[in-house]
């Protein structure tokens, strides 16, 4: 399980010991979030980079591959960002996000 995707990873002693390096940080990190107030300066939006979507996490991992696929030379710069920008577009029709709508 990747850091800082699940609170109740860090009630786990043994994930506490294994990530003892940065678990204290990380979960500080994860409980001072304000969505209400995203960055330090003013700015016209709500919200933190988080989707309340089941496909979130599939998601994260498409984008991921294609812009590995970009830096590997597989397929463009441009070719990886269209493949996700699809793919996100596909999740968010799929979870009736209103910006899909």
């Amino acid at each position: 399980m990747p850091p800082g995707t699940r609170t109740s990873l860090y009630n786990n002693p043994s994930y506490q010991k294994a990530a003892s390096a940065f678990a204290n940080i990380t979960l500080q990190s994860i409980n001072g979030t304000d969505p209400e107030h995203p960055t330090v300066g003013k700015v016209p939006y709500v919200g933190i980079q988080y989707v309340d979507i089941p496909q979130f996490a599939s998601l994260g991992l498409t984008v991921g591959q294609q812009i590995a696929g970009a830096i590997a030379g597989t397929e463009s710069v441009s070719q990886a960002l269209q493949a996700a920008q699809s793919a996100a577009s596909a999740y968010t029709t799929a979870a009736n996000c209103p910006a899909a709508n």
